[in-house]
């Protein structure tokens, strides 16, 4: 498999949107390599506890597929995918965004410690990690922007009944995967297990984040990211 090498990406702070970055004019040539794996750090108390990098966890066996892709495609502009095509130098953010049952209130869950996962990266922290006066709503966020890997998690309860929904984003140096394993738990004050709230496979939809690309001559791979959208919630 052919991939270009990224040299930029950040994760947007505070936005809950699929996030890329725009066209640069200095192109990357199509050579191979992927993400490595973070360093393990420990947080405090309420803080976040960072097990794996994105990238190293998506490469697991077992855990993450490649989507297919077929190098020799001269669909792009030109016959830009034939050979080692080039792509620019900018990473878009690939993303899964996973809503489900919150079984306690969201003032409860303000003093709840929850658990995501994406394959075996997990962060933790108390659902008002990082809460805002002007957005009770908001639950807690991890944002790596050397990484271009934000994990945001918020809660509602203004319908039927309390919900949450975890957003996870990540760039894979211009690479896609068809699917990734994610998990999130809650463990609310006075409880001694925590509460799984979700543990499923997720498969993406591969899309083009920037289509103007094949326009500019690039190949169409240059800019297709994995998308996933999932609603576990239990109809009303």
């Amino acid at each position: 498999m052919h991939a270009a090498i990224q040299m930029a990406g950040a994760g947007l702070f505070g936005a809950l949107l699929l996030f890329g970055c725009s066209s640069s004019d200095s192109d990357v040539e199509n050579a191979g390599g992927g993400a490595g794996t973070a360093p393990i750090t420990e947080a405090g108390s309420g803080g976040i506890d960072e097990r794996a990098g994105a990238g190293g966890a998506a490469g697991s066996a077992g855990a993450s597929g490649h989507a297919p892709t077929d190098l020799d495609d001269t669909a792009g502009a030109g016959g830009a995918c034939a050979g080692d095509y080039l792509c620019p130098s900018v990473g878009y953010g690939s993303s899964a965004t996973i809503s489900f049952d919150l079984p306690i209130t969201v003032a409860a869950a303000a003093d709840a410690v929850f658990t995501a996962c994406r394959n075996s990266e997990c962060h933790t922290a108390k659902g008002s990690a990082t809460a805002q006066a002007n957005n009770p709503r908001w639950g807690w966020a991890y944002e790596d922007s050397g990484s271009g890997r934000s994990i945001y998690l918020t809660f509602d309860e203004e319908g039927s009944a309390p919900f949450g929904v975890l957003e996870w984003q990540f760039e894979l140096d211009f690479e896609t995967v068809a699917s990734d394993h994610y998990s999130l738990t809650v463990l609310p004050v006075g409880a001694s297990t925590p509460t799984t709230l979700f543990d499923t496979q997720v498969n993406y939809t591969i899309a083009p984040a920037d289509p103007t690309l094949v326009s500019e001559g690039y190949c169409h791979h240059c800019s297709e990211v994995s998308i996933a959208k999932l609603d576990l919630r239990t109809p009303k």
